[in-house]
């Protein structure tokens, strides 16, 4: 089922309560969706409404290729790098309704490649929920609110790596550095 999706209203640095209701109206037809994080959408706040979406959606995340700052760490979602390479970048825009583009430019190729276009995903199908540099986190978690998404969404729950007897090795240091790190 197709739906209008109108341009933005620039009038706020939220986007529009109409685009946001569009969204969910695709999302809750069950219209696989590709969102693209970046800037804001990456911070604490932004990741775990991303993960509150995709509970009721079926929708994939992934993070820019090169995210400036990407909060990382226990309790947050394991949101995967949108892949460098054309061939594979394309390959996650597949089959999608809408890809939705939450404080991050459109994906291009950083390079001429022969045969292939350097825009990556169909720009038909591209929505900007909010620029870079614009309130992404809460535009994702009015879209979650929209969506009647829970509250909260399960992270990625940290364990103690176990460290092995024996001598050091770069391994057996990182986890020991890491077991060591405090809490944020």
């Amino acid at each position: 089922t197709a739906y209008e999706i109108r341009p933005r209203d620039w009038s706020s640095d939220v986007c529009s309560s109409d685009l946001i209701e569009a969204l969910a109206r695709v999302l809750k037809a069950g219209s696989p969706v590709v969102f693209l994080l970046g800037g804001s959408a990456m911070s604490p706040r932004g990741q775990r409404a991303a993960a509150r979406i995709a509970t009721v959606s079926k929708s994939r995340f992934y993070s820019e290729t090169f995210p400036a700052r990407a909060a990382r760490g226990g309790g947050l979602p394991d949101i995967d790098r949108l892949p460098y390479f054309p061939e594979a970048a394309m390959k996650a825009f597949e089959g999608v309704a809408q890809v939705v583009l939450a404080g991050a430019l459109a994906p291009v190729a950083y390079f001429g490649y022969p045969g292939l276009p350097s825009r990556l995903a169909p720009e038909e199908k591209v929505t900007l929920l909010a620029e870079p540099g614009e309130d992404a986190d809460a535009a994702l978690e009015a879209l979650a609110e929209a969506l009647g998404a829970p509250a909260s969404a399960a992270g990625v729950t940290p364990s103690p790596y176990v460290v092995a007897e024996g001598a050091l090795s770069p391994q057996s240091i990182g986890r020991v550095l890491s077991n060591a790190l405090p809490e944020g």
